[in-house]
Protein backbone atom coordinates (compact mmCIF):
# COMPACT_ATOMS: atom_id res chain seq x y z
CA UNK A 1 0.00 0.00 0.00
CA UNK A 2 0.87 3.52 -0.78
CA UNK A 3 0.66 6.89 1.48
CA UNK A 4 -2.18 8.94 -0.42
CA UNK A 5 -1.37 11.95 0.84
CA UNK A 6 2.16 13.15 1.28
CA UNK A 7 5.91 11.79 0.05
CA UNK A 8 5.80 8.32 -0.93
CA UNK A 9 5.61 5.91 2.10
CA UNK A 10 4.82 2.14 1.03
CA UNK A 11 3.87 -0.39 3.56
CA UNK A 12 4.26 -4.30 2.70
CA UNK A 13 1.12 -6.41 4.11
CA UNK A 14 2.66 -9.34 3.71
CA UNK A 15 2.32 -9.83 7.23
CA UNK A 16 1.09 -7.60 10.21
CA UNK A 17 4.15 -5.04 10.05
CA UNK A 18 4.74 -3.03 12.99
CA UNK A 19 4.94 0.10 11.54
CA UNK A 20 1.42 0.20 9.72
CA UNK A 21 -1.32 -0.11 12.47
CA UNK A 22 0.64 0.39 15.79
CA UNK A 23 2.76 3.76 14.01
CA UNK A 24 -0.51 5.33 12.72
CA UNK A 25 -3.15 3.81 15.28
CA UNK A 26 -5.94 4.92 13.05
CA UNK A 27 -5.75 4.03 9.06
CA UNK A 28 -8.13 4.45 6.41
CA UNK A 29 -7.47 2.58 3.38
CA UNK A 30 -9.44 4.43 0.22
CA UNK A 31 -9.44 2.91 -2.79
CA UNK A 32 -11.71 2.28 -6.06
CA UNK A 33 -13.71 -1.25 -6.44
CA UNK A 34 -12.18 -4.54 -7.05
CA UNK A 35 -8.49 -3.32 -5.38
CA UNK A 36 -8.55 -5.88 -3.08
CA UNK A 37 -9.65 -3.72 0.06
CA UNK A 38 -11.66 -6.13 1.96
CA UNK A 39 -8.77 -9.10 1.05
CA UNK A 40 -6.42 -6.98 2.79
CA UNK A 41 -8.69 -6.40 5.64
CA UNK A 42 -9.01 -10.26 6.79
CA UNK A 43 -5.31 -11.06 5.46
CA UNK A 44 -4.27 -8.86 8.60
CA UNK A 45 -6.98 -9.66 11.15
CA UNK A 46 -5.38 -13.55 10.24
CA UNK A 47 -2.12 -12.75 11.04
CA UNK A 48 -2.88 -10.35 13.87
CA UNK A 49 -3.92 -13.67 15.27
CA UNK A 50 -1.40 -15.67 13.82
CA UNK A 51 1.64 -13.53 15.09
CA UNK A 52 -0.52 -12.42 18.56
CA UNK A 53 -0.43 -8.73 17.96
CA UNK A 54 -3.87 -8.25 19.88
CA UNK A 55 -7.46 -8.83 19.55
CA UNK A 56 -9.32 -8.68 16.45
CA UNK A 57 -12.68 -7.51 15.88
CA UNK A 58 -14.02 -7.59 11.77
CA UNK A 59 -17.30 -5.26 11.50
CA UNK A 60 -18.71 -5.49 8.50
CA UNK A 61 -20.53 -2.03 8.15
CA UNK A 62 -22.85 -2.78 6.09
CA UNK A 63 -24.73 -4.87 8.51
CA UNK A 64 -24.99 -1.79 10.73
CA UNK A 65 -28.58 -1.10 10.02
CA UNK A 66 -31.75 0.24 11.52
CA UNK A 67 -29.63 2.10 14.09
CA UNK A 68 -27.93 -0.83 15.04
CA UNK A 69 -24.74 0.37 17.06
CA UNK A 70 -21.40 -0.50 17.13
CA UNK A 71 -21.16 -1.99 20.19
CA UNK A 72 -24.21 -4.39 19.37
CA UNK A 73 -22.40 -6.17 16.17
CA UNK A 74 -19.54 -6.44 18.41
CA UNK A 75 -21.66 -8.49 20.82
CA UNK A 76 -22.79 -10.25 18.87
CA UNK A 77 -19.60 -10.95 16.88
CA UNK A 78 -18.00 -12.12 20.33
CA UNK A 79 -20.97 -13.88 21.87
CA UNK A 80 -21.01 -17.98 22.18
CA UNK A 81 -23.26 -20.07 20.94
CA UNK A 82 -24.29 -20.87 24.91
CA UNK A 83 -24.19 -17.27 26.45
CA UNK A 84 -24.75 -13.95 25.91
CA UNK A 85 -22.13 -11.31 26.51
CA UNK A 86 -22.86 -8.19 28.56
CA UNK A 87 -22.72 -4.75 26.97
CA UNK A 88 -20.74 -3.73 30.55
CA UNK A 89 -18.38 -6.08 30.29
CA UNK A 90 -17.76 -5.86 26.77
CA UNK A 91 -17.28 -2.23 27.07
CA UNK A 92 -14.68 -2.65 29.80
CA UNK A 93 -12.92 -4.62 28.08
CA UNK A 94 -12.43 -1.98 24.75
CA UNK A 95 -11.44 0.78 27.29
CA UNK A 96 -8.32 -0.98 28.54
CA UNK A 97 -7.34 -0.97 25.20
CA UNK A 98 -5.38 -4.02 22.82
CA UNK A 99 -8.23 -4.24 20.68
CA UNK A 100 -8.12 -3.90 16.77
CA UNK A 101 -11.36 -3.65 15.04
CA UNK A 102 -10.98 -4.11 11.31
CA UNK A 103 -14.21 -1.53 9.72
CA UNK A 104 -15.01 -2.66 6.19
CA UNK A 105 -16.72 -0.95 3.53
CA UNK A 106 -17.84 2.20 4.91
CA UNK A 107 -18.78 3.01 1.33
CA UNK A 108 -21.48 0.05 1.64
CA UNK A 109 -23.64 1.96 4.46
CA UNK A 110 -26.88 2.38 2.88
CA UNK A 111 -27.88 6.01 2.58
CA UNK A 112 -30.29 5.73 4.93
CA UNK A 113 -28.14 4.50 8.24
CA UNK A 114 -24.94 6.87 6.91
CA UNK A 115 -25.92 9.44 8.92
CA UNK A 116 -26.37 7.12 12.33
CA UNK A 117 -23.37 4.57 11.79
CA UNK A 118 -21.04 7.85 11.10
CA UNK A 119 -21.93 9.07 14.46
CA UNK A 120 -22.16 5.84 16.32
CA UNK A 121 -18.71 5.16 14.60
CA UNK A 122 -16.91 8.41 15.42
CA UNK A 123 -18.02 8.59 18.70
CA UNK A 124 -17.09 4.65 19.70
CA UNK A 125 -13.21 5.63 18.06
CA UNK A 126 -13.38 8.78 20.26
CA UNK A 127 -14.32 6.35 23.35
CA UNK A 128 -11.65 3.77 22.48
CA UNK A 129 -8.75 5.53 21.93
CA UNK A 130 -6.40 3.04 23.72
CA UNK A 131 -6.69 0.35 20.02
CA UNK A 132 -6.14 0.72 16.52
CA UNK A 133 -8.41 0.84 14.16
CA UNK A 134 -8.23 0.21 9.96
CA UNK A 135 -11.21 0.86 7.97
CA UNK A 136 -11.94 0.91 4.28
CA UNK A 137 -13.78 2.24 1.60
CA UNK A 138 -14.08 3.50 -1.92
CA UNK A 139 -13.67 7.56 -2.00
CA UNK A 140 -16.37 9.00 -0.20
CA UNK A 141 -16.43 12.97 0.46
CA UNK A 142 -18.19 11.58 3.95
CA UNK A 143 -14.71 10.48 4.84
CA UNK A 144 -13.74 14.20 5.42
CA UNK A 145 -15.09 13.66 9.05
CA UNK A 146 -12.38 11.05 9.49
CA UNK A 147 -9.51 13.62 9.31
CA UNK A 148 -7.16 11.78 12.08
CA UNK A 149 -7.10 8.80 10.31
CA UNK A 150 -3.75 8.03 7.96
CA UNK A 151 -4.89 7.64 4.13
CA UNK A 152 -3.57 4.67 2.23
CA UNK A 153 -4.34 3.88 -1.36
CA UNK A 154 -3.15 0.36 -3.04
CA UNK A 155 -0.25 0.29 -5.09
CA UNK A 156 -1.17 -0.85 -8.64
CA UNK A 157 0.01 -4.46 -9.85
CA UNK A 158 2.33 -4.60 -12.83
CA UNK A 159 2.41 -7.05 -15.09
CA UNK A 160 4.27 -9.87 -13.40
CA UNK A 161 2.47 -9.76 -10.25
CA UNK A 162 -1.15 -9.82 -12.42
CA UNK A 163 0.29 -12.83 -14.14
CA UNK A 164 1.72 -14.54 -10.73
CA UNK A 165 -2.03 -14.07 -9.86
CA UNK A 166 -3.62 -15.82 -12.88
CA UNK A 167 -1.22 -18.77 -12.36
CA UNK A 168 -2.51 -18.96 -8.30
CA UNK A 169 -6.43 -18.44 -9.86
CA UNK A 170 -5.88 -21.28 -12.12
CA UNK A 171 -3.53 -23.33 -9.73
CA UNK A 172 -0.65 -22.90 -12.41
CA UNK A 173 -3.03 -24.98 -14.92
CA UNK A 174 -2.17 -25.38 -18.94
CA UNK A 175 -4.96 -23.10 -19.17
CA UNK A 176 -3.33 -20.00 -17.19
CA UNK A 177 -0.06 -20.69 -18.83
CA UNK A 178 -1.82 -19.86 -21.83
CA UNK A 179 -4.07 -17.31 -21.02
CA UNK A 180 -0.28 -15.67 -20.03
CA UNK A 181 1.14 -16.65 -23.13
CA UNK A 182 -1.50 -15.09 -24.64
CA UNK A 183 -1.33 -11.50 -23.33
CA UNK A 184 2.50 -11.63 -23.68
CA UNK A 185 2.42 -12.12 -27.17
CA UNK A 186 -0.71 -10.08 -28.34
CA UNK A 187 0.24 -7.17 -26.19
CA UNK A 188 -3.00 -6.13 -25.04
CA UNK A 189 -1.84 -2.09 -24.20
CA UNK A 190 -5.57 -1.46 -24.48
CA UNK A 191 -6.14 -3.52 -21.43
CA UNK A 192 -2.86 -3.18 -19.61
CA UNK A 193 -3.99 -0.68 -16.98
CA UNK A 194 -7.28 -3.79 -16.38
CA UNK A 195 -4.14 -6.30 -15.23
CA UNK A 196 -3.29 -3.55 -12.31
CA UNK A 197 -7.01 -4.72 -10.42
CA UNK A 198 -7.16 -8.37 -8.95
CA UNK A 199 -10.90 -7.93 -9.43
CA UNK A 200 -10.74 -7.65 -13.15
CA UNK A 201 -7.42 -9.78 -13.53
CA UNK A 202 -10.08 -12.61 -11.92
CA UNK A 203 -12.95 -11.47 -14.66
CA UNK A 204 -10.40 -11.76 -17.37
CA UNK A 205 -9.41 -15.37 -16.29
CA UNK A 206 -12.94 -16.69 -15.43
CA UNK A 207 -13.58 -15.38 -19.24
CA UNK A 208 -10.71 -17.11 -20.76
CA UNK A 209 -11.45 -20.00 -18.38
CA UNK A 210 -14.47 -20.76 -20.66
CA UNK A 211 -13.56 -19.27 -24.19
CA UNK A 212 -10.24 -18.97 -25.31
CA UNK A 213 -10.68 -15.74 -27.37
CA UNK A 214 -10.09 -13.34 -25.21
CA UNK A 215 -7.40 -11.39 -27.55
CA UNK A 216 -9.56 -11.49 -30.77
CA UNK A 217 -12.93 -9.87 -29.28
CA UNK A 218 -11.91 -7.06 -27.26
CA UNK A 219 -15.44 -5.79 -27.14
CA UNK A 220 -16.73 -9.05 -25.01
CA UNK A 221 -14.18 -8.16 -22.51
CA UNK A 222 -15.33 -4.62 -21.98
CA UNK A 223 -18.71 -6.01 -22.01
CA UNK A 224 -17.97 -8.81 -19.15
CA UNK A 225 -16.15 -6.04 -17.43
CA UNK A 226 -19.18 -3.28 -17.20
CA UNK A 227 -21.71 -6.47 -16.61
CA UNK A 228 -19.55 -7.72 -13.39
CA UNK A 229 -19.26 -4.19 -12.01
CA UNK A 230 -22.70 -3.64 -12.44
CA UNK A 231 -23.86 -6.54 -10.86
CA UNK A 232 -21.14 -9.57 -9.55
CA UNK A 233 -18.56 -7.93 -7.83
CA UNK A 234 -20.55 -7.32 -4.56
CA UNK A 235 -21.67 -11.11 -4.88
CA UNK A 236 -17.92 -11.59 -3.57
CA UNK A 237 -19.10 -9.64 -0.46
CA UNK A 238 -21.70 -12.87 0.45
CA UNK A 239 -24.26 -12.89 1.90
CA UNK A 240 -25.56 -12.15 -1.95
CA UNK A 241 -24.69 -8.64 -0.80
CA UNK A 242 -26.26 -6.53 -3.82
CA UNK A 243 -25.01 -2.70 -3.86
CA UNK A 244 -28.50 -0.94 -4.16
CA UNK A 245 -28.29 1.07 -7.03
CA UNK A 246 -29.47 4.87 -5.94
CA UNK A 247 -30.93 5.10 -9.22
CA UNK A 248 -32.75 1.71 -9.53
CA UNK A 249 -32.39 1.59 -13.23
CA UNK A 250 -32.06 -1.55 -14.78
CA UNK A 251 -29.09 -3.26 -16.70
CA UNK A 252 -30.12 -2.49 -20.24
CA UNK A 253 -31.01 1.05 -18.88
CA UNK A 254 -27.77 2.07 -17.31
CA UNK A 255 -26.11 0.72 -20.39
CA UNK A 256 -27.37 3.16 -22.97
CA UNK A 257 -27.38 6.12 -20.36
CA UNK A 258 -23.79 5.27 -20.65
CA UNK A 259 -23.24 4.80 -24.40
CA UNK A 260 -25.26 7.87 -24.58
CA UNK A 261 -22.47 10.12 -21.74
CA UNK A 262 -19.58 8.27 -23.69
CA UNK A 263 -20.43 8.88 -27.27
CA UNK A 264 -21.77 12.83 -26.25
CA UNK A 265 -18.37 13.19 -23.97
CA UNK A 266 -16.21 11.43 -26.73
CA UNK A 267 -17.02 13.85 -29.51
CA UNK A 268 -15.98 17.27 -26.99
CA UNK A 269 -12.76 15.15 -26.58
CA UNK A 270 -13.07 15.35 -22.81
CA UNK A 271 -13.28 12.42 -20.14
CA UNK A 272 -13.41 14.75 -17.09
CA UNK A 273 -15.61 17.36 -15.81
CA UNK A 274 -16.76 19.23 -12.83
CA UNK A 275 -20.21 18.61 -11.60
CA UNK A 276 -22.04 21.44 -13.18
CA UNK A 277 -20.75 20.25 -16.68
CA UNK A 278 -21.67 16.39 -15.97
CA UNK A 279 -25.17 18.02 -14.59
CA UNK A 280 -25.26 19.64 -17.91
CA UNK A 281 -24.57 16.91 -20.37
CA UNK A 282 -26.74 14.15 -18.63
CA UNK A 283 -29.87 16.34 -18.26
CA UNK A 284 -29.24 16.94 -22.48
CA UNK A 285 -29.34 12.96 -22.23
CA UNK A 286 -32.18 12.89 -19.72
CA UNK A 287 -34.32 14.75 -22.84
CA UNK A 288 -33.00 12.50 -25.78
CA UNK A 289 -34.11 9.13 -23.48
CA UNK A 290 -37.24 10.50 -21.87
CA UNK A 291 -38.31 7.09 -21.21
CA UNK A 292 -35.72 6.51 -18.43
CA UNK A 293 -36.37 8.12 -15.29
CA UNK A 294 -32.90 9.21 -13.40
CA UNK A 295 -31.87 11.81 -11.03
CA UNK A 296 -28.46 14.05 -11.62
CA UNK A 297 -27.04 13.08 -8.26
CA UNK A 298 -28.22 9.52 -8.10
CA UNK A 299 -26.60 8.42 -11.80
CA UNK A 300 -23.32 10.40 -10.46
CA UNK A 301 -23.33 8.75 -7.11
CA UNK A 302 -23.89 5.48 -8.86
CA UNK A 303 -21.48 6.06 -11.16
CA UNK A 304 -18.63 6.51 -8.89
CA UNK A 305 -19.57 3.53 -6.21
CA UNK A 306 -21.85 1.17 -7.39
CA UNK A 307 -20.68 0.86 -10.81
CA UNK A 308 -17.45 2.01 -10.62
CA UNK A 309 -16.71 3.61 -14.20
CA UNK A 310 -15.85 6.71 -12.80
CA UNK A 311 -13.55 8.26 -10.07
CA UNK A 312 -14.05 11.28 -8.66
CA UNK A 313 -11.91 13.95 -6.71
CA UNK A 314 -13.66 16.84 -5.28
CA UNK A 315 -15.97 17.97 -7.61
CA UNK A 316 -14.37 16.27 -10.86
CA UNK A 317 -15.88 13.26 -12.41
CA UNK A 318 -13.11 11.33 -14.82
CA UNK A 319 -13.48 7.91 -16.56
CA UNK A 320 -11.61 5.07 -14.30
CA UNK A 321 -9.59 4.56 -17.53
CA UNK A 322 -10.19 6.43 -21.14
CA UNK A 323 -10.67 2.87 -22.93
CA UNK A 324 -13.87 2.61 -21.43
CA UNK A 325 -15.44 5.74 -22.47
CA UNK A 326 -13.91 4.53 -26.25
CA UNK A 327 -16.00 1.06 -25.33
CA UNK A 328 -18.97 2.89 -24.33
CA UNK A 329 -19.10 5.38 -27.58
CA UNK A 330 -18.20 2.29 -29.94
CA UNK A 331 -21.33 0.32 -28.60
CA UNK A 332 -23.41 3.99 -28.66
CA UNK A 333 -22.43 4.13 -32.57
CA UNK A 334 -23.34 0.32 -33.04
CA UNK A 335 -26.37 0.25 -31.03
CA UNK A 336 -28.11 3.38 -31.42
CA UNK A 337 -26.92 5.52 -34.08
CA UNK A 338 -29.25 3.20 -36.34
CA UNK A 339 -28.87 5.25 -40.26
CA UNK A 340 -26.25 7.49 -39.53
CA UNK A 341 -23.87 4.91 -38.29
CA UNK A 342 -21.87 4.60 -42.03
CA UNK A 343 -21.88 8.17 -42.11
CA UNK A 344 -20.34 8.38 -38.56
CA UNK A 345 -18.01 5.35 -39.19
CA UNK A 346 -17.29 7.48 -42.28
CA UNK A 347 -16.40 10.62 -41.12
CA UNK A 348 -14.04 9.27 -38.77
CA UNK A 349 -12.51 7.04 -41.41
CA UNK A 350 -11.67 10.13 -43.40
CA UNK A 351 -10.56 12.66 -40.86
CA UNK A 352 -7.55 14.50 -40.14
CA UNK A 353 -7.63 12.73 -36.45
CA UNK A 354 -8.57 9.12 -37.45
CA UNK A 355 -5.83 7.99 -35.93
CA UNK A 356 -7.24 8.64 -32.53
CA UNK A 357 -10.63 6.79 -33.17
CA UNK A 358 -8.58 3.12 -34.11
CA UNK A 359 -9.58 1.53 -30.63
CA UNK A 360 -13.09 2.51 -31.40
CA UNK A 361 -12.71 0.72 -35.06
CA UNK A 362 -11.54 -2.23 -33.49
CA UNK A 363 -14.46 -2.54 -31.12
CA UNK A 364 -17.14 -1.08 -34.26
CA UNK A 365 -15.41 -3.95 -36.03
CA UNK A 366 -16.04 -6.68 -33.53
CA UNK A 367 -19.70 -5.23 -32.67
CA UNK A 368 -21.40 -5.08 -35.92
CA UNK A 369 -19.15 -5.57 -38.89
CA UNK A 370 -21.50 -5.00 -41.79
CA UNK A 371 -21.45 -1.35 -41.14
CA UNK A 372 -18.06 -1.22 -40.64
CA UNK A 373 -17.34 -2.81 -43.24
CA UNK A 374 -19.46 -0.92 -45.69
CA UNK A 375 -18.14 2.23 -43.94
CA UNK A 376 -14.43 1.99 -43.63
CA UNK A 377 -13.33 -1.64 -45.16
CA UNK A 378 -14.67 -0.89 -48.58
CA UNK A 379 -13.11 2.67 -48.86
CA UNK A 380 -9.73 1.15 -47.84
CA UNK A 381 -9.64 -1.28 -49.97
CA UNK A 382 -10.83 0.78 -53.06
CA UNK A 383 -7.81 2.81 -52.14
CA UNK A 384 -5.78 -0.03 -51.86
CA UNK A 385 -6.76 -1.43 -55.73
CA UNK A 386 -6.06 2.60 -57.11
CA UNK A 387 -3.03 2.21 -55.81
CA UNK A 388 -2.14 -0.98 -56.63
CA UNK A 389 -3.72 -0.53 -60.56
CA UNK A 390 -2.10 2.93 -60.81
CA UNK A 391 1.46 3.39 -59.18
CA UNK A 392 4.56 2.95 -60.93
CA UNK A 393 3.17 2.49 -64.03
CA UNK A 394 6.19 4.00 -65.92
CA UNK A 395 7.79 0.74 -64.43
CA UNK A 396 5.64 -1.80 -66.21
CA UNK A 397 7.09 -1.56 -69.62
CA UNK A 398 10.95 -1.40 -68.89
CA UNK A 399 12.58 -3.93 -69.93
CA UNK A 400 14.59 -6.10 -67.03
CA UNK A 401 11.77 -5.36 -64.75
CA UNK A 402 11.26 -8.07 -62.04
CA UNK A 403 8.10 -8.45 -61.58
CA UNK A 404 7.72 -9.52 -58.04
CA UNK A 405 10.45 -6.58 -56.76
CA UNK A 406 7.41 -4.53 -58.61
CA UNK A 407 4.79 -5.95 -56.84
CA UNK A 408 6.73 -5.80 -53.37
CA UNK A 409 7.42 -2.26 -53.81
CA UNK A 410 3.57 -1.61 -54.90
CA UNK A 411 3.07 -2.82 -51.04
CA UNK A 412 5.16 -1.24 -48.85
CA UNK A 413 4.21 1.71 -50.93
CA UNK A 414 0.54 1.98 -49.85
CA UNK A 415 -0.27 4.57 -47.43
CA UNK A 416 3.20 4.65 -46.80
CA UNK A 417 6.04 7.06 -48.31
CA UNK A 418 10.08 7.17 -47.71
CA UNK A 419 13.07 9.29 -47.77
CA UNK A 420 15.97 8.08 -48.91
CA UNK A 421 19.04 9.62 -47.88
CA UNK A 422 23.16 8.64 -49.11
CA UNK A 423 25.04 8.11 -45.61
CA UNK A 424 27.73 10.15 -46.90
CA UNK A 425 27.01 13.88 -45.42
CA UNK A 426 28.04 13.15 -41.75
CA UNK A 427 26.03 16.78 -40.81
CA UNK A 428 23.06 15.16 -41.82
CA UNK A 429 23.70 11.90 -40.20
CA UNK A 430 24.23 13.42 -37.14
CA UNK A 431 20.78 16.42 -37.45
CA UNK A 432 18.81 13.15 -37.35
CA UNK A 433 20.74 11.03 -34.56
CA UNK A 434 19.93 14.03 -32.47
CA UNK A 435 16.35 14.47 -33.83
CA UNK A 436 14.80 10.75 -33.17
CA UNK A 437 16.25 11.24 -29.52
CA UNK A 438 12.64 13.58 -28.98
CA UNK A 439 9.72 11.54 -29.33
CA UNK A 440 7.98 14.27 -30.65
CA UNK A 441 10.04 13.18 -34.14
CA UNK A 442 8.16 10.42 -34.85
CA UNK A 443 4.42 12.10 -34.78
CA UNK A 444 6.27 15.07 -37.17
CA UNK A 445 4.41 15.82 -40.51
CA UNK A 446 7.93 17.95 -41.83
CA UNK A 447 11.30 17.37 -41.04
CA UNK A 448 13.61 20.65 -40.70
CA UNK A 449 16.51 20.65 -43.58
CA UNK A 450 15.18 17.76 -45.26
CA UNK A 451 12.90 17.41 -48.33
CA UNK A 452 9.14 16.96 -47.64
CA UNK A 453 8.77 13.92 -49.01
CA UNK A 454 4.73 13.32 -46.60
CA UNK A 455 1.29 14.39 -47.59
CA UNK A 456 -0.65 15.53 -45.41
CA UNK A 457 -2.11 13.10 -42.45
CA UNK A 458 1.26 11.41 -42.82
CA UNK A 459 3.46 10.45 -40.12
CA UNK A 460 6.92 9.24 -39.11
CA UNK A 461 6.89 5.61 -37.81
CA UNK A 462 10.66 4.24 -38.58
CA UNK A 463 14.14 4.98 -39.20
CA UNK A 464 16.64 3.07 -40.60
CA UNK A 465 20.40 3.13 -40.70
CA UNK A 466 22.48 1.33 -42.73
CA UNK A 467 26.23 1.66 -43.76
CA UNK A 468 25.45 3.42 -47.32
CA UNK A 469 22.07 5.25 -46.82
CA UNK A 470 19.56 6.36 -44.29
CA UNK A 471 15.41 5.31 -44.44
CA UNK A 472 12.67 7.48 -42.98
CA UNK A 473 9.75 5.89 -43.62
CA UNK A 474 5.88 7.67 -42.69
CA UNK A 475 2.52 6.25 -42.64
CA UNK A 476 -0.74 7.09 -43.30
CA UNK A 477 -2.72 7.75 -39.87
CA UNK A 478 -6.10 6.17 -41.13
CA UNK A 479 -4.02 3.44 -42.53
CA UNK A 480 -5.96 -0.28 -41.71
CA UNK A 481 -2.98 -2.60 -42.34
CA UNK A 482 -2.42 -3.40 -38.75
CA UNK A 483 -6.06 -4.14 -37.97
CA UNK A 484 -6.43 -6.21 -40.92
CA UNK A 485 -3.69 -8.37 -40.10
CA UNK A 486 -4.74 -8.49 -36.15
CA UNK A 487 -7.98 -9.20 -37.26
CA UNK A 488 -7.08 -11.72 -39.87
CA UNK A 489 -9.82 -10.75 -41.89
CA UNK A 490 -10.77 -12.40 -45.64
CA UNK A 491 -10.04 -9.20 -47.08
CA UNK A 492 -6.59 -9.15 -46.60
CA UNK A 493 -5.95 -12.74 -47.51
CA UNK A 494 -8.48 -12.10 -50.42
CA UNK A 495 -5.82 -8.77 -51.75
CA UNK A 496 -2.98 -11.30 -51.89
CA UNK A 497 -5.48 -13.71 -53.77
CA UNK A 498 -5.92 -11.21 -55.86
CA UNK A 499 -2.28 -9.98 -56.27
CA UNK A 500 -1.49 -13.03 -57.33
CA UNK A 501 -3.80 -13.64 -60.15
CA UNK A 502 -3.10 -10.09 -61.58
CA UNK A 503 0.30 -11.09 -61.35
CA UNK A 504 0.14 -14.44 -63.39
CA UNK A 505 -2.25 -12.22 -65.92
CA UNK A 506 0.94 -9.74 -66.24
Amino acid sequence: MEDANSKPLKICTLKYEDDFLPQFKKVVIVDNGGMGKSTIMKWLFLNVIKYKKGIPIFIELRKLKNKKSIIEEIISELNPIDKKLEVDLVTKLIAQGNFIFFFDGYDEISEADREFVTTDLQSFISKSSNNLFLLTSRPETALNTFSDFKEFKIKKMVKTEAFELIKKIGNNSEKSLRLIQKLKENGFENIDDFLQSPLLVSLLYKKFEHRENIPLQLQEFYYDVFEALYQDHDLTKGESFVRNKKTKLSFNDFFQVLRELAFYTFKKEEIEYNDAVLHRYLDEISKRLPHIKFKFNDLAEDLVKSVPLFNKEGLQYKWSHKSFQEYFAAEYICRDSKEMQISILNQMYNSSKSEKYSFIFKLCYDIDFKPFREAVLVPYLNEFVKHFENSFDFLQDLPNINIDELFLRKLITFNKSYLIITNKNIEITNSIYEKIKNEDFFNSKKIENLPDFMADGYRITIVVFSTNYIIIGSKKNSDLLDLLIEKKVIYYQLLKMNMEYTKKKT
